[in-house]
């Protein structure tokens, strides 16, 4: 399973209200706990942290 955060998410911002300071930490935060959520049923899983680079969207892989 490929589980994908992206930089400036409005469910953050509009929903949650994260303060865009927190953002990053809070959605690598989620994701983390995404992923062990995940990796308990015995599925293989990947994350990345898809971020604006120039013109194009670069995807870090986050290892956990």
């Amino acid at each position: 399973m490929i589980l994908i955060s992206h930089q400036g998410c409005a469910y953050y911002t509009q929903w949650l209200h994260v303060s865009t300071q927190q953002l990053e930490a809070r959605q690598l935060e989620d994701l983390a706990k995404a992923v062990g959520h995940v990796k308990r049923f015995g599925v293989v899983v990947t994350a990345y942290f898809a971020r604006h680079s120039e013109e194009r969207i670069a995807f870090e892989r986050i290892d956990y």
